[in-house]
């Protein structure tokens, strides 16, 4: 048994819960805010905004509302991906009941969707997220199926499968986050709503910004919105998927998970795309 605090790993508090993309690609280029590039990455997390306690309790409500609406008629792309990523795993993992630890995966919206399809499936399911977001979905979500750890608390003794949904880049050092759960030996670890940049060579540190309204599953009214701005890094998808490959795990399932767009930065326009993928280590 070895914790989290034991591995040498930035802290769950350095990152930020899984956020909604809505980047706006505009025609006229000239109406493009240009975005901050930082030298590193505390330099952008002193010129963000980010408000914790707010976020969670609007997560909170919003999978309140989005585990009240789920439909069993499919329509959302993601939501359709995040399922087959699952049955795949059921097919080739050669077990019928599955451990899965979701980190970063707020208030459990992921399981409540799997569990919805492959409730027979879940042996148990570990949300491992900031303490304010565990404080505000533990007492309304955990039923001992679904699990919130804080960062500081948790041990992992089954590692089938790790899940990181638009969370990696949120990390002070995502590649070196990665390498530490690639060692752990998951055997399947499951990566999406990733942002990378295309033939650049470089990663890039920037702010994301976005309403508060915008974090947490499905929609929500009657919440007052504000702006966010939260530190984040642009991998490059070259640098990520070379160290991927030199741990020894394989690729089992690439996503293409938007289009090519580029984003406007000081230096020059920036190709970036939004990608996920499954891997596994035999």
């Amino acid at each position: 048994m070895r914790f989290y605090s034991e591995l040498n790993m930035p802290r769950l508090s350095d990152l930020i819960p899984p956020i909604i993309y809505r980047f706006l690609k505009k025609k006229n280029t000239a109406e493009r805010k240009v975005l901050p590039e930082y030298a590193s990455f505390a330099e952008a997390v002193e010129n963000g905004d980010y408000h914790s306690h707010k976020i969670a309790r609007v997560v909170r409500l919003k999978t309140e509302r989005y585990i009240r609406n789920l439909e069993k008629s499919l329509k959302d792309k993601q939501e359709i991906q995040n399922l087959f990523v699952v049955g795949y795993i059921i097919n080739n993992i050669g077990c019928s009941k599955i451990s899965f630890t979701d980190i970063g995966g707020a208030c459990g919206a992921y399981f409540f969707l799997t569990s919805r399809y492959y409730q027979e499936h879940i042996l148990n399911w570990r949300v491992v997220e900031t303490e304010e977001m565990v404080d505000e979905a533990s007492p309304s979500f955990a039923d001992g199926v679904l699990i919130f750890s804080k960062e500081n608390e948790i041990s992992i003794e089954d590692r089938s499968v790790c899940i990181l949904q638009g969370v990696l880049q949120y990390f002070s050092d995502p590649l070196g986050y990665l390498n530490e759960i690639l060692k752990m030996g998951y055997k399947y670890i499951y990566i999406s709503r990733l942002p990378v940049t295309v033939d650049q060579g470089k990663s890039i540190i920037t702010l994301h910004e976005s309403r508060l309204i915008d974090h947490g599953p499905g929609n929500l009214d009657g919440v007052q919105d504000e702006s966010v701005r939260i530190a984040y890094t642009i991998l490059d998808k070259k640098s990520l998927f070379n160290c991927i490959k030199e741990s020894g795990y394989n690729f089992d399932i690439v996503f293409q998970e938007s289009d090519k767009y580029s984003l406007p930065f000081k230096s020059n326009d920036i190709l970036i795309e939004n990608i996920g993928f499954l891997i596994s280590k035999n």
